[in-house]
């Protein structure tokens, strides 16, 4: 069930990203932040990587009708409704990140995993060799 008009079976809730406050902090301090980068972060956390201007921008766009947007039909009642595109992206934006991430653990979960107990690992580099 998709549909909102079914009081019942309410499933999908429009988002506002622009009113949280991470929205708001990017928005208004992104191009700050990037243009003082080299000079006050880049000894402390490394070089600045490209791509982090494009899931910035990306996340700035996420769920905004403006950016594009898909017409949706409930096949029980017949209600119309309108989904704004997301950004897909991981970490930077909370809504993308979190349904990736059951995504990823149900499918896992599902067609990866026998059914016996499992012990998780992490193994890590040093910052200076991951250059």
């Amino acid at each position: 069930m998709y549909c909102n008009g079914h009081e019942d079976n309410a499933f999908y809730q429009a988002r506002e990203p622009w009113n949280s406050p991470l929205y708001r902090i990017l928005e208004e301090h992104y191009e700050e932040f990037e243009r003082v980068y080299a000079e006050r972060f880049q000894r402390k956390y490394g070089f600045w990587r490209p791509h982090i201007r494009k899931a910035v921008y990306d996340y700035l766009d996420c769920g905004d009708p403006r950016q594009g947007f898909a017409r949706i039909r409930c096949p029980d009642c017949g209600h119309n409704m309108f989904v704004a595109f997301s950004c897909k992206q991981r970490c930077i934006c909370p809504s993308c990140h979190q349904k990736r991430t059951l995504v990823t653990a149900i499918n896992i979960a599902e067609n990866i995993c026998a059914p016996v107990p499992h012990r998780q690992f992490v193994f890590t580099m040093p910052k200076r060799f991951r250059l």
